[in-house]
């Protein structure tokens, strides 16, 4: 039978840890913060936000846990609190799990809340974003 020293021992769950730390965090991991349709992404909690600035249009995307969500039971509403007054912009379900808004623009810079009301109608989940920051990795 194999004796650790006090010592040896507590190296070895040090090693023990730092190899689970570097190695196991990653494969556990929520979400992807690469983005998907050319926006920028943020990551809640295990869903996934992706705010798309295009042409006159603005799209959100949302995946819960890498899983497409049904975005037709929920509804959602980004607030652009860069602007004095506040502005809100409500989003429609646009299929799958996209959320769109025509007619909208939203400079570079501009800071947004999206808040999405989840289908239970009470639940709501929210992502800060800056429109034009880089995509951190």
């Amino acid at each position: 039978m194999l004796t650790l020293t006090p010592r040896l021992r507590t190296l070895l769950l040090a090693g023990l840890w730092l190899f689970a730390t570097l190695h196991l965090g990653q494969a556990y991991g929520h979400g992807s913060t690469e983005p998907q349709h050319g926006g920028v992404v943020k990551i809640v909690g295990e869903m996934s936000f992706e705010l798309v600035n295009g042409d006159n249009r603005i799209e959100l995307y949302l995946l819960d846990d890498g899983e497409l969500m049904d975005t037709s039971t929920m509804t959602a509403r980004i607030k652009i609190k860069s602007e004095t007054p506040a502005r809100y912009i409500d989003l429609q379900p646009a299929g799958g799990n996209r959320f769109s808004a025509a007619n909208v623009s939203l400079a570079d810079g501009a800071k947004i809340l999206a808040l999405v009301t989840l289908a239970n109608g009470y639940s709501k989940i929210g992502a800060n974003f800056t429109i034009g920051e880089p995509q951190s990795h």
